[in-house]
């Protein structure tokens, strides 16, 4: 079984994952994370690696897995969100040339 060491980043008050069962708070700052299966650490990824970190990895290395999922993970939401405004440009258009033709 693989282990991390996470602790609180600055200006966190407390941290739970659901996935791991994981509750870090000012009393027990830093805490073990243990895992066999990458995919349980989703929501320990995001938080390390969000431009506001909730977590800090003090000991560990996350698995290769983790970061690459999450980054693909960013890059279809971000996808997603430009198709939606893509949609959104479109049917503007479309409703000012219908106006215009009134």
């Amino acid at each position: 079984m693989k282990k991390l060491k996470l602790g609180l980043a600055a200006n966190k008050t407390s941290y739970f994952d659901p996935l791991t069962n994981t509750y870090i708070t000012l009393e027990k700052p830093v805490v073990d994370v243990h895992y066999e299966n990458y995919k349980v650490l989703k929501n320990i990824t995001h938080a390390i690696l969000s431009s506001v970190p909730a977590l800090v990895l003090y000991e560990g290395k996350l698995p290769e897995e983790a970061t690459i999922g999450l980054l693909i993970e960013q890059i279809e939401s971000k996808t997603n969100q430009l198709i939606y405004r893509k949609h959104q440009l479109k049917s503007r258009q479309i409703k000012n040339l219908s106006q215009k033709n009134l």
